[in-house]
């Protein structure tokens, strides 16, 4: 009877182990910091300021004319402006406090210069075989490079146009060219780490369409091509497509059986593939933007129908494209879904797009989320003589005390601070000369109100930041 019941409490005891395991690695959606709305429109690009705020691109729906809305990290408009720049693609940061926005009109590509006061220079360039654009980016010389299509007999033959526009209000070269014989359309372009030229973009309608990735020089020139989907049986339409930081490549597209879904295909720099993953609704889901988190994994924006209902949707996964979290935000009337997303200098990610309301246009809309690499509420320290600067908060997020553990790849100097989310420091910043190794500091939260904090770690010349929740 003894053993039986030692057995029973052993039994339970794993139990309740195995289930508190489960549950403290059970993944969570990162915190929400805030949520903006900016009246009528549709948040079309994001750009991040040198000084941690944002630019939000905004487009009227009749796509007549834009707006830039400046913003300060937390969200709060500093200024409006409006331009005659109509089918606007993209906002770009460029050097400095200046930004560069791209659209065009019937055979014109308008790039608009502008600087952080919104005072603004237009520049002009003709194109003859300019039909529509699609996506645009700045690369490191200041030229800009564009992509969309020139205009067929018909919809099923527009060709893939690709320019790059210098300072000169004329193309420093253009090319058009079919990806396949039905034709093809360009969505976006993005320069690479060697200079070379990363296009993707789809092929024919959308029934029988498929995603392709191209590798070009910075003359345009073709270095390979990768497709994503079968024509009629497996359809797929890229949206966009980066660069990752182990010199491979990430292509978003949407594609699927009876209702598409978001799909990312990791490519090797050799243009290999290495994964590919789908990211359900079951009613279906789009992809509009893709950027990658430090820790390697991604961030996709996009909108999904759970139920017939279109919903901003953001997706976060890991390194290897497995599904971690996902926020999912009900509208009331049409949407045009989450459209773009920008990593912030603290590695929170901010999200434009727009949101349906019942009785009013959709409404331009941002959100700023935590960072979106930490995928689970616990984090233990890691302990052992570390070969870079780490920082890390355990229990996080806790009540009235946490402990901090600090990592130093050598012996020196460090100041250890707290700031709210305005940046503001609290109290007096703990400094000293430790150890090579993990050093472990508790932290008191006395005087602290629920909410977000900072812990920053600076050692040298290096500082890395740590983001705390306290609860009461």
């Amino acid at each position: 009877m003894n053993g039986s019941s030692g057995n029973t409490k052993r039994s339970l005891l794993l139990f309740i182990v195995v289930l508190a395991t489960r549950v403290l690695a059970q993944p969570v959606e990162p915190d929400t910091v805030w949520m903006r709305t900016y009246g009528p429109g549709i948040g079309r690009s994001v750009a991040v300021t040198t000084d941690g705020g944002l630019v939000i691109l905004t487009r009227t729906e009749n796509n007549a004319a834009c707006q830039l809305i400046r913003t300060t990290g937390m969200g709060d408009s500093l200024w409006t402006r409006r331009f005659a720049l109509p089918r606007a693609v993209a906002v770009i940061a460029a050097q400095g406090d200046s930004y560069v926005l791209v659209g065009y009109s019937g055979r014109e590509v308008l790039i608009l210069w502008t600087d952080d006061a919104g005072d603004s220079v237009m520049q002009q360039v003709h194109l003859d075989s300019l039909g529509e654009i699609r996506g645009a980016a700045l690369c490191s010389n200041g030229d800009v490079v564009i992509t969309g299509c020139a205009w067929g007999s018909g919809i099923l033959y527009h060709r893939v146009l690709l320019a790059r526009i210098g300072e000169q209000d004329q193309p420093v070269w253009w090319q058009v060219f079919n990806v396949w014989d039905w034709g093809s359309v360009g969505e976006s372009v993005a320069e690479t780490q060697d200079g070379d030229l990363l296009l993707s973009g789809s092929t024919n309608e959308i029934h029988v369409c498929r995603a392709f990735l191209i590798k070009t020089n910075s003359t345009g020139q073709f270095q390979w091509t990768r497709f994503v989907g079968q024509p009629g049986s497996e359809p797929a339409q890229a949206t966009g497509a980066i660069q990752t930081s182990d010199g491979g490549y990430a292509l978003l597209s949407y594609g699927g059986g009876t209702y598409f879904n978001m799909m990312l295909t990791k490519f090797t720099s050799g243009g290999a593939q290495q994964w590919q993953q789908t990211y359900a609704c079951s009613h279906g889901s789009t992809a509009n933007d893709v950027i990658e988190l430090p820790s390697g994994g991604f961030v996709l924006a996009g909108w999904a129908s759970p139920d017939d209902v279109q919903q901003f949707c953001v997706v976060g996964c890991n390194s290897a494209g497995t599904e971690v979290w996902r926020i999912s935000l009900p509208d009331s009337g049409y949407s045009n879904g989450a459209q773009a997303i920008a990593m912030m200098p603290d590695s929170d990610v901010t999200i434009v797009g727009s949101r349906g309301m019942s009785d009013s246009p959709s409404q331009v809309f941002a959100m700023r989320i935590g960072d979106a690499s930490n995928n689970s509420s616990v984090h233990e320290p890691q302990y052992g003589l570390p070969s870079d600067l780490s920082l890390c908060v355990y229990p996080n997020p806790f009540n009235n005390s946490t402990t901090i553990s600090l990592s130093l790849p050598q012996a020196g100097r460090v100041a250890l601070s707290v700031h709210d989310l305005l940046g503001r420091q609290i109290g007096s910043p703990t400094a000293g000369f430790f150890p090579s190794g993990t050093t472990q500091i508790p932290f008191s939260a006395e005087g602290l109100a629920t909410g977000v904090y900072f812990v920053r770690l600076q050692f040298q010349n290096q500082s890395v930041l740590q983001r705390i929740h306290v609860l009461r």
